[in-house]
This record gives structure tokens, sequence and C-alpha cells, in this order.
């Protein structure tokens, strides 16, 4: 029995031409008696993000990587190029096979963990993602362990998992976000074809990731390399990469990778998951407006550019494209997004103003005086002329073994031109968090960008590994930091503390604030009215300001707790509702949270969920939407379960009669 094997013959046909193979090949090493049995769990960090949207969690975590990969000296912008390969753009039959050959045995064994495992006889989807501009992946493919205080990026990329280089203003850390390759790829793998800047040799390694399986009786580890085998460190099975010219070239020609000479990365992801059944996010315009808003600020600001193609079609994304607004992938759920986006990259100095006074203590708040009254009156101007402004927030991060360091975060705020609040969007060092939510801002739009400061680096030690939210109890994060938890929730409430301070004493109360999770239905039909909602009456402002009118009594209360909501009865002059119907979804950044609930979030008649009724009878409850009837005056439906780490938006509509249309 050897302990290696190779799975690629040196001679097979493909269609009715014969093609002539090197060494290169899939390696599968058989489990030792003294291995441990061990199943790969890091991909799960990227579950939701793959497999909701692969092409989106590709591009995002390829562009990233590249951001980083950018040469010192390089003045022009990193150039990503994206090559979407589905249905008729696919690979025709066999052509993968060529670097395919002899793998069906293990990707079809029970044990592999794939969901969906490829055949032969389909067409391969892929996608191939290329940059320009970048370094390669620089280092001695040939080694095996990390030297101290020497980079390896080929090591890291390839051989090591949970293993980063990357510190401080780096947009990656964990050293896991390449699985997100792998894991939206229906036979988990992936070939990086890289030609370093120090050596200009062009190399091809893949990698694939299956669970322990046997295949005839003989039981194989996880880990597979595409590559040609060597004795390295007296290790005669070690695989290396791949540098014959037949080989390059024909890899070059099936996944449609158009490096020729140039330093960089191309990374191809075959088999893609999703590819025959969601295939609108693999369209141009699509993938589009995902790397506008994704990606705006180092695209307006000179540093990327992107360009996507899908057969004949092309998309070129520059400074040049993100400001034109007539662009038929911007849609109105980016077009406002574009609007700050395009100020953030080139704010005027008079439109930036600057709060007084960074708040060391350890619950970090705004400051009693952080403006002159000038200003304030001269950004409210501003915003209500319709024109943008920023708000420079200085602030001191306290790492907990060096002195406080002075950093500082950059609030835009511009009203907003959709009739729907959305909450702030999060931009730290040009990549967007796309969960990092914060309280809506009544009637703006709202941008925070930090860039390459002490806070930046806080803030990316607070990342998940896919980079998309903010949390208290990532490694390095709240163990690193004083005060860390306080100063997170600071920057996530800066926008909405603005407006506060902006609008404080100018207008009449506005109920949405009291909403900013809890939308009323009520409140939403008297607050937009027609004609009113741009205009300095519709948005409440008064010089003098009028008295608020009486409070209306209300049919019922909604409040948090722990987990979950509480709907009780509302003010004692209120009457008792009829009916109430509750609707629930996780927040999203734009649009109705409502229209874009999916039934993997959560279904409110299965577990976790769980529904405690007092002095009212559920009367039907699925997916997302809860209608109970009152029994009595003090009812309380409580409903818990719901992940603590999302933000929880829901909709109560209350009936006081059976007239409920």
């Amino acid at each position: 029995m050897i302990a290696e094997t190779a799975l690629m013959s040196s001679l097979f046909k493909t269609s009715s031409k014969a093609i002539v193979m090197t060494d290169s090949a899939w390696y599968f090493r058989e489990k030792k008696p003294s291995d441990t049995a061990r199943d790969p769990i890091s991909s799960e960090f990227f579950a939701n993000e793959s497999v909701k949207n692969a092409a989106r969690a590709l591009v995002r975590e390829a562009i990233q990587n590249s951001l980083d990969a950018r040469l010192p000296e390089h003045r022009d912008p990193v150039e990503i190029r994206i090559n979407i390969g589905v249905e008729i753009e696919a690979t025709g039959k066999g052509e993968a096979d060529y670097f395919f050959h002899g793998v069906w045995p293990h990707l079809k064994a029970k044990q592999s963990k794939l969901q969906k495992p490829p055949s032969p006889k389909q067409r391969c989807a892929f996608l191939t993602i290329e940059d320009f501009g970048t370094n390669g992946l620089e280092g001695d493919p040939e080694e095996w362990k990390p030297s101290e205080g020497k980079d390896n990026a080929f090591y890291t990329f390839f051989r090591a998992e949970a293993y980063s280089e990357k510190v401080g203003e780096d947009r990656g850390r964990w050293g896991v976000g390449k699985l997100v390759f792998p894991r939206s790829s229906r036979a988990s793998s992936f070939f990086g074809y890289t030609i370093p800047r120090s050596t200009g040799k062009p190399m091809l390694m893949g990698r694939m990731i299956l669970g322990h399986h046997p295949v005839d009786d003989i039981e194989y580890v996880p880990d597979a390399f595409f590559g040609v085998r060597k004795t390295v460190a007296g290790d005669p099975n070690f695989v290396i990469a791949v540098t014959d010219h037949a080989t390059l070239a024909r890899f070059r020609q099936v996944f449609h990778v158009s490096r020729d000479h140039e330093p960089g990365l191309s990374v191809v992801v075959p088999w893609l998951v999703d590819a025959t059944e969601d295939l609108e996010q693999f369209e141009v315009q699509s993938l589009s407006r995902t790397v506008a808003a994704e990606y705006m600020l180092p695209i307006l600001r000179g540093d990327l550019v992107v360009k996507i193609s899908r057969g004949r079609e092309t998309q070129r994304l520059d400074a040049v494209a993100l400001n034109k607004a007539d662009q038929p992938w911007i849609d109105d759920n980016v077009r406002t997004l574009l609007e700050l986006g395009r100020f953030a990259a080139n704010t005027p100095s008079d439109q930036i103003f600057r709060l007084e006074g960074a708040d060391q203590s350890p619950s970090p708040k705004m400051p009693e005086t952080p403006l002159a009254s000038e200003n304030l009156a001269a950004a409210r101007t501003l915003l209500e002329s319709g024109q943008a402004v920023a708000f420079d927030f200085p602030i001191r991060v306290h790492p907990k073994n060096v002195p406080s360091q002075l950093a500082v975060f950059r609030v835009h705020l511009l009203a907003n031109s959709s009739s729907e609040s959305e909450a702030p969007v999060f931009v730290r060092d040009g990549i967007t968090i796309t969960n990092a939510k914060g309280p809506r801002v009544p009637e703006y739009a709202s941008l925070v960008t930090v860039d390459d400061n002490p806070l930046a680096s806080m803030l990316g030690d607070a990342e998940n590994p896919a980079h998309t939210e903010w949390l208290t109890e990532t490694r390095g994060f709240k163990d690193k930091y004083k005060y860390a938890a306080a100063f997170l929730r600071y920057v996530k409430h800066g926008p909405v503390d603005l407006f506060h301070l902006l609008f404080s004493g100018q207008r009449e109360i506005d109920l949405f604030v009291l909403a900013e999770f809890f939308p009323d239905s009520e409140l939403s039909e008297t607050a937009s009215q027609p004609g009113k909602a741009n205009t300095a009456e519709g948005r409440g402002v008064k010089d003098p300001p009028a008295p608020p009118p009486p409070p209306k009594p209300r049919l019922y209360s909604l409040s948090r707790v722990a987990g979950g909501f509480q709907v009780r009865r509302g003010t004692i002059e209120g009457k008792t509702p009829h009916r109430l119907r509750i609707r629930i979804a996780y927040d999203v950044r734009t649009g109705n949270p409502l229209r874009k609930y999916a039934e993997f979030d959560f279904d409110v008649a299965a577990p976790p969920i769980d529904i405690v009724a007092d002095g009212l009878s559920v009367l039907s409850y699925a997916a997302n939407e809860i209608v109970a009837a009152p029994d009595r005056a003090n009812f309380s439906l409580a409903v818990t379960g719901f992940d603590e780490n999302r933000d929880l938006y829901v909709k109560v509509e209350a009936y006081e009669d059976t007239d409920e249309h």
C-alpha cells in the first residue's frame, strides 16, 4: 500500500483527442493509524455567506486579498478581472476533466461531505478572479512550515488554515478567508495560478477539502492537492506547484485566465454552487451592483478597478463609471449609497465638521458641547438644502499593553431620497462591513468610514472571519483592548447620535426614532404623507418649533427582551385590540427587512423560537408571522429564541374591531 495516491493518468482521452499529461495530478493521502480523525469545520465560518450568494462571497474575499497585496510603489489602481463561466459559458463536457480525471470516486464517496457532488458528464460552471498590480504569491513554494520573521504568501494561501500574516490595517486577519473558495465549489476545490513579482515564473496549484472518506476500502484524510509530487524534508509525497508550460497553457485556456506574464494571482473556483439554481447572482449587472456597494470607496478613490465579463458582455467599474448616475446596474438600493460614497471620496473641506473633545472614559459618549452653535446651524442648513455633510469623531483607543492612541472615524449624512429608513453603512479600510448594524437614522442615509488608524485596527480585530460584522467576542478584541464593547457601540451609534445632536430642539418629536427596530404601521402612514417627505415641513423643521401634539392612545406596547421581544397592552386610555398581526425579520442594511426574510433565518413555529402567550389566543403562527387575539386588557406575548448577534425588525399591526381591511 502506498502512502500517496496520484489520480491522473499520464495519457487519457477527452472527446476524440488524446491529451498528453505530465505527472501533475490530484494527490490524496491515506490515513495513518496515528492520524487524528478530523473533519474540517473552518469553512462553516462562511456557510451562510457562500451558500446564499457564492458570487458575492467569492468576489468579496478575492478583492480584499488583492487590495492587501497591492504593490507599495504602484500608483495605478489594482485591477480585478472577473470572468463568469456559467450556462453556455461553462466549460464543455470533458474539458474540466483534464484537471479532475480520477477524482470522481472521492467526490462520490458518502463521507465526502459534499451536498451535490459534480459529475464528469456535466459542464463545469466556474468563476475566475484575477488581480493585476499586486505581488502575486511570494515566498518559497516548497516551504512546509512558517519561518519566523519571514513572510510566505504561497505557504499561507495553500498550506495553512487559521494562520495569517496580516496585521494592523490589513483587511483580513483570521487566515481562513480563502476557505470561502472551496465552500463555493460543489467539488470543494479551487486553483491558484500565480506569477510572483520576484521570480516572474508562473505556478499552478490546487486544493480540495473533503471529509474523511473511504475509497475501495482505503481511508483518506480530508486534504488533497493538485500539483507535482517531490521529496521535500525527507517526505517523498510532498506536493509542489505545477510549472510546465503545456499544463499551464491548457489551464489558462479552459478557465479563461487572461494573465500572461504579469505578476499577481488568478483564482479559479470550479463547479460553482447554485450555478444552475440561482443564476441571477452570476449576471454581470447583479455582480456590478455588489461590487459597487461593497467596494465603492476604493474605486471612487482611484485605488481599484474591476472588470466583470460573461461571454461577450463586459462591465468596467472605475471612478468614471461610479460617477455616472444613469448606469443600468444602479438601482434605488445603491443610488443614495453611491452618492454618499462620491461625497466621502472627495469631501469639500467646508463640509467637514470636527467634534471637539475626544471622550476618554470607559463608556464613550457624545461630548456635551461638541460643536459651536454656528457650526450646528451651518450643518443643518447644508443638510436641509439637500447637500451632504461629514463629521469627524475624535476618539482615544485603549490597547491594554500600550498607551492610548488618538483615532478618528467620520460620519457622513445625506437626506434619503427614498421613503424607507436605512441602516448606516460602515466601511473599514475600504471594505464594507455588510452586517455591522447600527440604529437607523430617520430620513437620512448615513455612511461611517474608518481609514488606516488605531480605530481601524481595533475594528478589524472585532470582525468575524468573513469580515461582514463586528462582534465583541472575537479573539484579539476584548482581551486586547480596554472598554472594547463600549467603543464598538459608540461607533455603531455615531450616526443616530449625530442626528439627535443636530436636530435637538429643532424638530417635532420624530416617532420613528422610537421604532428604530420596531416599526408601527400607524406611524408609517401618518409620517409618510405624499408631498411632504422631502420638504422642511415634512421633516418637521420649525423655527420656532411648534409644540408636539398630545400622544395618541396606544393599542399595544412593544419592548425588547433577551433573545426577542414582547408585545403587551398599550396605554390605559387605549382600547384592547381585537386582533394583532406581528411580522418579524432580521434587519438589513437597505430596503424592507420583511421582504428579505428567508425561511432559513427562522420559523416561529419551530425551535429554537419560543412563544409564551398570556391573556390572548394565538390564532396562527408560521414562517415569520404570528396572528393573535387578546382575551383581556392585560395581555402579553413574548417571543424569544432569535439570534442575539443580529438586530431584530418587528412590525405590529393592531386592529380595533373585526373590520381588518
